[in-house]
């Protein structure tokens, strides 16, 4: 067997793969030989896996096809991989989970402080170890592709990305009041020979796939590429969502995603497309997390057009005009909600605004921690008002939420838009999707 493995190496090697030979590890951990050797080692095996894999590229690479060419994990090193572009670039970053130093490889171009093709300690170092030890591959269909996006920030200074950053959720291990990716990023910006390509990757390296979405959302959607006006410090940050375009940009990466949601849910393609395509975008312009994740992994309640229209149209314009961080709400019964039911009687347009064929619409909806005072208001038929309501309630039955303790109750409000086939409402959780019916 190690023969054939010699061959199937010295085979690769001739084909034009990049082999990283084993030199001593510049480390101060007693830990960093193994991790930098687990790396180097598992260089050599996914140079094989591009050539001797179904898809011709690291695409469809996994820790069980590695360990059938003869790499594992060791047990105390995290390892996360990114598939780049088309599937033949790919970049890691591995570190022992007992106070280990990081490490970092890139099959092509730089990548935390290293050039391609050279596996050693990334550069700057991480302000946390990670605590657990697993084999992440971030591939094609789980994440914006960076490449392309570096290509439509074309022009975006290198300190607006950065502290665009600062206005989003992360991690202080550092101990700033500055989160640890804007740090990072920061750190990279002022690198000798800084690209938007080298500052993008080190603030994903640094746990920032949220900002990333939120980045590609705010600043690569329209052409020319243009700097938001909040981030100079001028303005505050922002409260608007921007309308999501017709087509996403390609390094969305919705076509793949959209046929994985497809075929987990048993829908159509273009139901599959309309809903990734909206929660995508709302998830990454409210700087929800990594949209890729959350629209993957947390249950979706999709107003419809074909039955609620006037009420979806306000959920969009709510999302749209006033509060985009909106999308992720938490389901409270009504007997939790310490505001009155008929709080909104005495706020405008309610107040004055409606009659026996009208109601009051709140987004977001009274039956969650976000609702009450606050909420968006819109005078709209009461028929659609009370359906949608019904379609909710009937989400929540469905999914079990009635049942969940406080911290359980999450989900994402995803309004199907106008511009989009005239779909029913809809709710996803789990693999399963149902029609929903007031």
């Amino acid at each position: 067997m190690k023969r054939m493995f010699s061959i199937i190496i010295a085979a690769a090697i001739g084909l034009g793969a990049v082999f990283v030979p084993a030199t001593s590890a510049q480390a101060g951990s007693i830990y960093d030989v193994a991790a930098l050797s687990n790396l180097r080692n598992m260089v050599n095996t996914m140079t094989c896996s591009a050539y001797l894999g179904p898809t011709g590229n690291y695409s469809g690479v996994t820790a069980a096809a590695l360990a059938q060419q003869g790499w594992s994990r060791d047990t105390n090193v995290n390892i996360q991989v990114w598939i780049e572009g088309t599937g033949s670039i790919w970049r890691a970053l591995a570190q022992d989970t007992r106070n280990g130093s990081e490490y970092a490889f890139s099959s092509e171009g730089t990548f935390a402080g290293r050039t391609g093709g050279s596996a050693g300690l990334s550069s700057p170092q991480p302000a946390l170890v990670p605590t657990t030890a697993t084999f992440t591959v971030n591939g094609l269909d789980n994440s914006i592709d960076l490449e392309g996006l570096a290509v439509a920030l074309a022009g975006v200074p290198l300190a607006a990305l950065c502290d665009s950053t600062v206005f989003m959720p992360g991690t202080h291990g550092a101990g700033s009041s500055v989160t640890d990716q804007t740090l990072a990023c920061k750190s990279a910006a002022l690198a000798s020979g800084a690209s938007i390509r080298s500052v993008l990757l080190a603030l994903r390296s640094a746990g920032g796939p949220a900002m990333i979405a939120m980045i590609a959302a705010q600043f690569a959607v329209t052409q020319p590429a243009t700097v938001p006006t909040w981030v100079n410090g001028t303005a505050p940050k922002p409260t608007s969502a921007k309308t999501p375009p017709a087509t996403l940009p390609p390094f969305f990466r919705l076509p793949k995603k959209a046929a994985q949601f497809a075929n987990e849910y048993s829908v159509t393609q273009p139901i599959a497309e309309t809903i990734m395509k909206q929660c995508l975008w709302l998830v990454a312009s409210a700087g929800s997390g990594d949209p890729y994740k959350r629209c993957s992994d947390t249950p979706i309640f999709a107003s419809g057009q074909s039955d609620v229209s006037e009420a979806t149209n306000h959920d969009l314009i709510a999302l749209a005009t006033i509060n985009p961080g909106w999308v992720a709400l938490n389901f409270r019964p009504s007997g939790e909600n310490p505001a009155a039911p008929d709080w909104y009687k005495t706020v405008l347009p309610c107040s004055v605004g409606y009659d026996l064929d009208k109601n009051c619409d709140e987004f977001p909806f009274r039956a969650t921690e976000e609702g009450g005072p606050g909420a968006s208001l819109m005078v709209i038929d009461k028929g659609q008002n009370q359906l949608q309501g019904s379609l909710y309630s009937s989400f929540l039955s469905n999914r079990g939420f009635y049942g969940k303790p406080v911290g359980e109750r999450e989900f994402l409000s995803v309004p199907i838009p106008s511009t989009s086939p005239l779909l029913p409402s809809l709710g996803f959780c789990y693999g399963q999707m149902t029609a929903l019916v007031g």
